[in-house]
């Protein structure tokens, strides 16, 4: 394999290049080695899933179906996107001090009151699954309306980019961070489990066994 892998990627706004670079700041880190690569991958068990935790309640906004983005100021590898994953609250309370007036008012409002607050019931648990759409790069600030630029020189994965108000852009919200050089995961097929299963999660990725329940697909 050379330094560059490019595909095309078509939407409804037209065709953008899709591409990794090798010799990018951060290429092991952000997944885009394992194809051609000299290092051996970890493979998945078939019975299991690519896990990662959140800080409540950032968990349970995805699995409210109001936050359509996990920001980072990484991307997720690449061998994720397309696949389904699991959303683990991480067993950090929130801080009232963290959030601005505006946002405890939003979220309260998103997950039908403040007990997210005063006594998160989502601790050490997964309380989802979703599938990886695409990734995307802020590259500026949000207009008037609020949508973000994107840099459409990383990007990944493939189907529609991102469209907000009719213009190519990441729609923010108060539930993730969109600063420029910020990575945008889209999620998408949000699967909320009927009761969280406490589980022990990790920093980074890890692998969970999801039960029968869950299904995986």
């Amino acid at each position: 394999m050379g330094h560059n892998r490019s595909a095309s990627l078509t939407g409804c706004v037209g065709r953008i290049d899709v591409f990794a670079k090798k010799d990018a700041p951060g290429w092991d880190s952000w997944g885009w080695r394992e194809h051609g690569s000299t290092h051996r991958r970890r493979s998945l068990q078939p019975d299991t899933m690519p896990a990662i935790s959140l800080w409540e309640p950032y968990a349970s906004l995805i699995a409210a179906g109001v936050k359509p983005y996990e920001t980072r100021d990484y991307p997720p590898p690449l061998r994720y996107i397309g696949r389904r994953i699991a959303l683990h609250a991480a067993k950090r309370k929130p801080r009232r001090r963290d959030f601005d007036q505006e946002t405890v008012a939003a979220i309260s409002e998103a997950l039908g009151g403040a007990e997210w607050l005063n006594c998160p019931s989502k601790l050490g648990m997964v309380v989802c699954t979703a599938k990886i759409y695409g990734a995307f790069r802020v590259c500026g600030a949000p207009d008037h309306r609020g949508v973000a630029p994107f840099d459409r020189m990383h990007v990944l994965g493939s189907g529609v980019i991102p469209v907000a108000n009719g213009t190519p852009g990441i729609q923010t919200d108060l539930f993730g961070d969109y600063r420029m050089g910020r990575w945008c995961w889209k999620l998408s097929e949000v699967r909320v489990l009927p009761v969280g299963i406490p589980t022990r999660g990790k920093q980074g990725w890890w692998t969970w066994q999801p039960p029968p329940e869950a299904d995986s697909t």
